[in-house]
């Protein structure tokens, strides 16, 4: 199951807006991220999705246009061939930061719309976690109970090593109902999950959510996956994302240039605000940006200046007083001292004015 282009007739700012995505291929997962600035309506376009799709018996202004074989089971029992397909729509809103809820019972069983509940996330990443190990050790041929659980918590910890997190899985106290406990590289002190910074305990309670829903021919929709993330794990974490289950489409929004220069121009959509009809249009990249560093993508994909507007109008003080010779005045000294208040003398910007005064040979 898959999207391949979706008409919003109004949601909310949407009006009158067609959007299409690139379906997985050859049973790979695909990755189509949607950016652009605050107040375009990334968030109401995944919402959109899982609103049309909770009322996909009988779509009313949102019409979802789905891959042959889905489209001619519309009319039968839609549901029912879905649920046999094990297919799923599977959608993380944002905001899940820092809250948490222990969870003793979860439903894992089928459900078409499946929604992260907010404040029972990292509760439900305990619960996840050790139905992962347990199971893993279940279905292990080893003999010692110990060598079991290391087998499977090593094998939990191996879907996190692009990241480099400072934490790892250490074991399951069986003393506290078998809760996951974590250990920090070169320390002896075991801490629970909810004990571990905002960005690990939302890599941890994402992607083993998706882990052990092993998602297959679903739609996956994230909300600023990026967020409380340092920008070294903002750059990987779709790449994770991106191995689990098979033949899924994602389909996140973001505003992360770490997760827009790891995605392919063909996968990007960017939404903005056409200033005459002051409607939300959907606009596809014909190529890539000039370049994958984070400024390029500031730059041209998601309108933002990568220089403070105040350093700028500096820089063009000081180089009109280099033109003229002034360079040593004492307006341009105290322009200087202020530019060299943000960056160092051996900056771009400054390397050219030195080259500029050299060149003069005065």
């Amino acid at each position: 199951m898959y999207i391949k282009e979706l008409k919003i007739a109004k949601c909310k700012i949407l009006n009158d807006l067609t959007i299409k995505f690139q379906p997985p291929t050859n049973s790979n997962n695909v990755v189509n991220v949607i950016a652009g600035i605050n107040g375009t309506g990334k968030t109401s376009l995944l919402e959109s999705i899982a609103t049309g799709f909770s009322d996909i018996i009988s779509p009313k202004d949102i019409h979802l246009t789905l891959n042959k074989e889905a489209e001619r089971k519309r009319k039968k029992n839609l549901m029912e061939y879905f649920e046999e397909k094990n297919e799923q729509v599977i959608y993380f809103a944002s905001h899940l930061i820092n809250l948490f809820g222990p969870v003793t019972q979860l439903d894992t069983g089928y459900n078409f719309i499946y929604q992260l509940e907010t404040k029972k996330i990292l509760g439900n990443a305990e619960y996840y976690i050790r139905e992962y190990i347990l199971a893993h050790e279940r279905n292990s041929h080893e003999a010692d109970p110990r060598k079991r659980t290391h087998a499977a918590i090593d094998k939990f910890n191996q879907h996190f090593q692009e990241a480099n997190l400072l934490t790892k899985l250490y074991d399951l106290d069986s003393k506290h109902f078998n809760r996951p406990i974590f250990k920090q590289d070169g320390s002896d002190i075991p801490v629970s999950i909810d004990c571990l910074s905002g960005g690990e305990m939302q890599i941890y309670g994402y992607i083993i959510s998706l882990l052990i829903l092993n998602p297959s021919n679903s739609i996956i929709l994230i909300d600023e996956p990026e967020l409380a993330l340092h920008p070294a794990w903002q750059s990987v974490i779709m790449s994770i994302y991106a191995k689990i289950g098979k033949n899924n489409q994602f389909i996140i929004a973001t505003h992360s240039p770490q997760i827009i220069a790891k995605t392919s121009f063909k996968n990007l959509i960017l939404l903005i605000k056409n200033t005459d009809s002051h409607k939300i249009e959907a606009i596809y990249p014909k190529h890539p940006p000039s370049g994958i560093d984070v400024n390029s993508i500031l730059c041209e994909f998601m309108e933002a200046d990568f220089i403070p507007k105040e350093q700028i109008e500096l820089y063009r003080q000081y180089r009109e007083l280099v033109e003229q010779r002034q360079e040593n005045s004492e307006l341009a000294k105290k322009i200087k001292q202020e530019i060299l208040e943000k960056e160092d003398s051996t900056s771009e910007f400054m390397q050219e004015m030195q080259f500029i005064i050299r060149l003069r040979g005065d």
